[in-house]
């Protein structure tokens, strides 16, 4: 049990929140997951740990995730717990380019954390057919910026990174 309150931020990652090619992905399944993030909310909320300091990580860990998903999933958490329950959950998405879609459905549940990796770099081997990568931070930031979506990230010092770390890697 957490008893300091001045840590920094606590990231709870539930890996494979979206299902495995190892467990059967139905709604016991589910089930489940909302299990696990009901107690996580719970001990937050009798802690007092603000939803600032405190994520819950949905994480679509093998990158098997597609948007009629992410609704279903994110639909049933709404009906079966509080709506503030999006305050503390957080995603960690695989994609191969084509993000819009999933963050366009996590914000119309007011989910506003993400995963992002400079350049994309990263990903799961476990992938079914091929290496899914990371979310580009310069994409997300990008494409936040597009919807008017704040982020007090200046997108050109993101791009002068990704210039850089490109330099050093290749």
């Amino acid at each position: 049990m957490i008893r300091n309150t001045d840590y920094e931020l606590i990231r709870v990652y539930l890996s494979c929140s979206f299902g495995s090619k190892w467990e059967v992905n139905d709604n016991k399944y589910i089930d489940k997951l909302v299990h696990y993030i009901k107690i996580l909310y719970e001990y937050g909320l009798k802690n007092s740990i603000s939803y600032k300091k405190f994520d819950i990580v949905l994480a679509d860990t093998i990158g098997i995730l597609n948007a009629e998903r992410l609704n279903t999933i994110l639909d049933i958490i709404n009906k079966e717990l509080q709506e503030e329950v999006f305050n503390y959950i957080g995603l960690h998405l695989h994609c191969d380019n084509n993000f819009e879609d999933l963050i366009d459905i996590s914000l119309k549940y007011n989910i506003y954390k993400y995963d992002s990796s400079m350049l994309g770099i990263g990903g799961c081997p476990f992938s079914e057919n091929k290496l899914v990568g990371n979310i580009s931070t310069y994409d997300l930031i990008k494409y936040f910026n597009s919807h008017n979506i704040l982020t007090n990230i200046d997108i050109n010092k993101i791009d002068i990174c990704n210039k850089k770390i490109k330099e050093l890697i290749i």
